[in-house]
């Protein structure tokens, strides 16, 4: 059975903690595995607060400068656009193409292909239908909010308008051709490799960042103003310093005090949350499987993390009250429980049948049309655990992206200078 420990999941840097990161890209498709209790609000709420721009489904920072270049070298070739023409339907299949194309040399080249988005469909001829998400939507908010394209551009259909007007703005028809439409500014896409090719038939790493793309990277978003008073920004400026402090404990404690309430809210809430999910197994196997052994064990663990339940805060720009009032009335009765005492050191029948009505409110109060809980059937593969093994608002994600890991020599020293760490 899956058993881990919290703590402060969200603030650890252990290899095995990079690894179970890396894995919660997959495990977070499995149907069941991500939100069964409706506060993803505020999980999203605190991660935008925290790491804006990243999520989970992102494997490299290389895609930062990938699909710019990608679509940089569609405008720089794109025919001239009718006063009235959709050109999206066009622009996006170019752009799939890319991807796929991408993606298929990359494999063949790569040392390894982790990290690589849709490498298990490499070599598909029908591009439109080789993943269920391309890397254009899981970086685009991101490429947005970091100044990474030539203007704001929320959604690829703004992008379509914005080339519309660039074009309509060029009066000498060779200039829309020219090597740069996008400026000086973004000069560095015009030196990305977007197929990648191996000398001599060697192995390399095609998600690498050199370092003068890592220093463009960090600058742009160090500039960004979604950025700045973000932990992100502590992350950029300061990584060496957080990534050697020691324990979890250490670790948690510096970021608060560089980041103050909103760090610990989020953690706080991260061991609220693991406690509910607890509840929330022991109500599973009541109803389905009657597992003694599996109850008594979450049981102990959840006895074991209530007393560091703190209280319940929320910051109201969320609009958690507002959109889910329902599902924050259930969250403080159970919350209320677990502050009571009303947990005691060995399962007693009462206890679990409370436990087991509170958690049924809970998710029908979430709104979910297939509940987990009474739903007939046999159990899901993935029943060993139901929920967020952890809540670490992207911090991990974070950590990741930055570690050097693909990062212009996988991980060597630069040294001290923030420039080229």
């Amino acid at each position: 059975m899956k058993h881990n420990m919290i703590a402060f999941g969200w603030l650890n840097f252990s290899a095995a903690d990079m690894k179970r990161t890396k894995e919660a890209i997959a495990e977070l498709k499995v149907p069941g595995s991500v939100d069964e209790l409706g506060i993803s609000i505020i999980r999203d709420g605190f991660a935008d607060r925290l790491f804006p721009g990243l999520n989970v489904m992102q494997t490299s920072l290389k895609y930062y400068l990938l699909l710019p270049a990608m679509l940089q070298e569609i405008e720089r070739k794109f025919p001239k656009i009718g006063e009235n023409e959709n050109i999206r339907p066009r622009l996006l299949e170019k752009l799939i193409e890319k991807e796929c194309r991408f993606c298929d040399a990359a494999v063949i080249v790569a040392r390894r292909p982790e990290g690589i988005i849709g490498q298990e469909s490499a070599g598909q001829k029908i591009y439109a239908k080789r993943m269920s998400r391309f890397p254009h939507g899981i970086y685009w908010h991101g490429m947005d909010i970091f100044g990474l394209l030539p203007d704001h551009y929320s959604t690829l259909r703004d992008f379509c308008e914005g080339m519309r007007a660039r074009q309509r703005d060029s009066d000498d028809e060779s200039k829309r051709d020219r090597k740069l439409p996008w400026g000086e500014e973004f000069a560095i896409y015009g030196d990305v490799t977007l197929e990648p090719e191996a000398p001599d038939g060697k192995k390399i790493d095609p998600l690498e960042l050199t370092e003068g793309e890592y220093v463009f990277l960090r600058k742009k978003m160090l500039d960004s103003d979604a950025v700045k008073g973000t932990a992100l920004e502590i992350l950029l400026n300061e990584p060496r310093e957080l990534r050697e402090a020691g324990s979890a404990e250490e670790i948690r404690e510096t970021f608060i005090k560089a980041f103050g309430d909103v760090a610990r809210q989020a953690a706080e809430f991260g061991i609220f949350m693991r406690c509910a999910f607890l509840a929330y197994n022991i109500a599973y196997r009541m109803y389905r499987s009657g597992d003694d052994e599996e109850i008594v064990e979450y049981y102990h663990e959840l006895y074991e993390l209530h007393g560091k339940v703190s209280d319940l805060s929320i910051p109201p720009e969320f609009g958690f009250e507002r959109k889910k009032p329902g599902t924050l009335r259930e969250m403080k009765k159970f919350h209320e429980f677990i502050k009571s005492g009303g947990i005691g050191p060995e399962p007693q029948q009462d206890i679990l049948n409370k436990i087991q009505k509170m958690m049924t409110d809970w998710e029908k109060a979430a709104g979910k049309k297939v509940p987990h809980l009474k739903e007939p059937g046999p159990q899901p593969k993935e029943a060993d655990w139901i929920g967020m093994e952890f809540l670490d608002f992207r911090y991990n994600t974070a950590v990741r992206l930055f570690s050097g890991d693909g990062v212009y020599g996988e991980g060597e020293d630069h040294g001290d200078d923030p420039e080229t760490h």
